[in-house]
């Protein structure tokens, strides 16, 4: 399964789409439809998001374990600016 994800990440980037959402979001986006879970975007980037895509969460549904890792993750990345 990693190696299908990988090859799928590899194709988009060999075949070099370059709109921005397809170039920064959509090779990482696929990781979570291979895992059956919705998507996950930043609300910042929520303007990028295909007009198709109905079922994902932003930072403000995460709850629990998930709402910590996050918070963790921006407090690591806010100290080492």
């Amino acid at each position: 399964m990693i190696i299908t994800i990988a090859m799928v990440i590899i194709y988009d980037l060999n075949a070099m789409l370059w709109s921005k959402e397809t170039v920064s979001l959509e090779p990482n986006q696929r990781i979570f439809d291979a895992l059956n879970i919705k998507r996950f975007y930043l609300t910042s980037t929520k303007k990028f998001i295909s007009k198709h895509l109905k079922n994902y969460r932003t930072e403000k549904d995460l709850k629990g374990d998930l709402k910590e890792i996050y918070l963790n993750i921006l407090k690591v990345r806010k100290t080492n600016i």
